[in-house]
């Protein structure tokens, strides 16, 4: 895959007079993917940030539940995570979420850890 940096060579090289093989060279690309980049958008201005989930989350439901109240608890900031994780785990081992934590309760025998 080809960075915006190497773009960047490709084209200050270009406009200095060196040849695309040379340009390619310094950019540290083959000629085809020169031949590609040397004008248009850089590579980053290219990609499109996917909007799709790959899987369910599985802390939806327990979100609203769960943290949010123990957000809320927190109003003064003295916030824990040594509170939070715990009781988290164990709303997920008792199905508060469901399908949330199914290698825990399949006896892997790691405790979910």
């Amino acid at each position: 895959m080809v960075k915006d940096a190497q773009v960047g060579v490709l084209r200050r090289k270009r406009m200095e007079g060196k040849t695309q093989e040379a340009s390619a060279g310094a950019a540290g690309m083959s000629v085809r993917s020169a031949r590609k980049w040397e004008h248009g958008l850089y590579p980053s201005q290219r990609r499109k940030p996917h909007t799709w989930r790959k899987r369910e989350d599985p802390f939806a439901e327990l979100f609203d539940t769960e943290v949010a109240a123990l957000l809320v608890e927190d109003r003064n900031g003295g916030w824990k995570r040594s509170r939070f994780w715990p009781s988290l785990i164990v709303a997920i081992r008792a199905g508060s979420a469901p399908g949330s934590c199914a290698r825990c309760s399949a006896g892997s025998g790691n405790g979910g850890a």
